[in-house]
């Protein structure tokens, strides 16, 4: 689940101020990586870092607004960094934000960019295989969204989601379940029942029905994700990719063998097509 987008690195007193331009380049890198152009989402990340310079002292002479954007920089680069499977760098990336982030003064920005920034790196280093820390940094982020009173009901999903993944991974399935089933709610009641938002969320409890050899009870959450992919946007995308392969594995479980190489040819020809 990412609905993360550049952050507004802070009002503008021209347009022709440096910060204005700043933002121009955060907003055609943020257009770029969700077009899946990679080369120009990273240059503009890089003008960004090159521009304002991310070392102690030069952190110490930015005004506030340079200073997210800078921030949202590096966060620009580490989801390319994701995007190519780097894992290692995403979370070197995310973590130099976190460090800028305390010099960010408290208030409603600085803490969505920092969740924004847990939530990533918790993310990557689950994906490293670094389960303890990624949880930790997850916790903090549920932490951070429970601080707010009302939480907002989609970061408290996300988080939660999160979360979910650590717990299914080290196999602490009934809290994966129980985190993932808290999120589906909130966003059914936030989004409705139709959104392509919680297709991620069915990807993710039809995993951990097939981590728990539960083939038959995932097939029809695997194919609602499915569903939801085909009504907003294809199944020509990495998501949709993702969940034929999902259900390719369900249906491998059943013994089902034609469909599920047919549906696995498919997802695969979806990353060969992307990569």
């Amino acid at each position: 689940m990412h609905r993360w987008k550049v952050a507004d690195p802070g009002s503008l007193t021209s347009p022709f101020s440096r910060l204005a331009k700043l933002r121009r380049v955060l907003r055609r890198g943020e257009i770029a990586l969700s077009n899946g152009d990679l080369d120009t989402a990273e240059r503009a990340g890089v003008r960004i870092l090159d521009q304002l310079g991310t070392d102690s002292i030069d952190l110490a002479r930015l005004r506030p607004g340079e200073l997210r954007a800078m921030i949202v920089g590096l966060e620009l680069l580490a989801c390319v960094r994701r995007e190519l499977s780097d894992f290692v760098s995403c979370a070197e990336l995310h973590q130099r934000a976190l460090t800028a982030l305390d010099m960010v003064p408290a208030g409603a920005d600085r803490d969505q960019l920092c969740l924004a920034a847990l939530l990533r790196l918790g993310e990557a280093l689950r994906l490293l295989g670094h389960f303890p820390e990624a949880e930790e940094l997850l916790r903090r982020a549920a932490h951070l969204v429970d601080a707010h009173h009302p939480p907002d009901p989609i970061n408290r999903a996300m988080a939660l989601n999160a979360l979910g993944l650590v717990f299914k991974e080290t196999q602490r399935f009934d809290q994966a379940g129980q985190h993932y089933q808290q999120a589906l709610a909130l966003l059914e009641q936030t989004l409705g029942v139709a959104d392509l938002e919680l297709a991620p969320l069915y990807h993710n409890v039809a995993g951990l029905e097939h981590a728990q050899d539960q083939f038959v009870q995932g097939e029809p959450l695997a194919r609602r994700a499915l569903e939801l992919r085909e009504a907003h946007e294809s199944l020509e995308t990495t998501g949709a990719a993702a969940d034929l392969a999902v259900l390719g594995a369900l249906l491998l479980g059943q013994q089902r063998y034609d469909e599920a190489e047919s549906l696995l040819e498919r997802s695969l020809a979806i990353w060969q097509a992307k990569y």
